[in-house]
């Protein structure tokens, strides 16, 4: 699947903030071991005293991306993305549903984690859900228009092209203008290309 140099720096990162969390926790219970109490006693003890070395280990690797994620000077779109899959790997923030469209099994989603848009600066993500069989999807050239219709005048369309954050799951950027919301009559269509070349739209309700 493709993903960009920043997601795969991003991932990483990522590896190294598990293995060193993972390497802080069974090492205590190896000690806890070797000392002879039983592998369930090391293992429910040494959980709750290494809770706070994983805590601060991963917060302080998180934190300090906020600033590259919350960034929107030049190149800042590129850069937190690399930023984007430390923290929320690390802070889990559910997302939730702006809008969604049902393609044969697949629904196509869009959400963020408020569920809305906003007048200016907004982060989002689309996700390809596939619920029979579950399957991972191969994706390209992800992009959303988003539209302001109304009446019968439609005005040129404000795109964000989508870059790789997981599997099945591509998120961006976009800065819309006040005019979205008042009225709110804007449609968002989500374009991509299948792994067969095959170019497809679908517009999300």
């Amino acid at each position: 699947m493709p993903f960009s140099i920043s997601a795969g720096v991003g991932f990483i990162a990522l590896f190294g903030i598990a293995v060193l969390n993972g390497i802080v926790l069974l090492t205590y219970i190896r000690e806890l071991q070797h000392k002879g109490l039983s592998i369930e006693t090391a293992v429910e003890q040494g959980a709750e005293t290494r809770l706070r070395p994983v805590l601060m280990t991963a917060l302080v690797s998180s934190l300090g991306f906020i600033p590259m994620a919350l960034s929107h000077e030049a190149g800042a779109e590129v850069m937190f993305i690399l930023a984007e899959m430390s923290v929320a790997a690390t802070v889990d923030v559910p997302d939730k549903t702006i809008a969604s469209k049902r393609i044969g099994s697949m629904v196509v989603v869009l959400a963020n984690d408020t569920g809305k848009l906003i007048p200016g600066e907004n982060h989002f993500c689309v996700l390809f859900q596939n619920s029979s069989p579950p399957r991972a999807a191969d994706f390209r050239e992800v992009s959303v228009d988003f539209r302001l219709l109304v009446g019968r005048l439609q005005e040129e369309s404000i795109t964000a092209h989508l870059s790789q954050n997981g599997p099945d799951r591509y998120c961006g950027r976009i800065n819309l203008a006040p005019q979205y919301y008042r009225p709110a009559s804007y449609y968002a269509f989500v374009r991509y290309t299948e792994a067969n070349r095959e170019k497809k739209s679908t517009r999300l309700t």
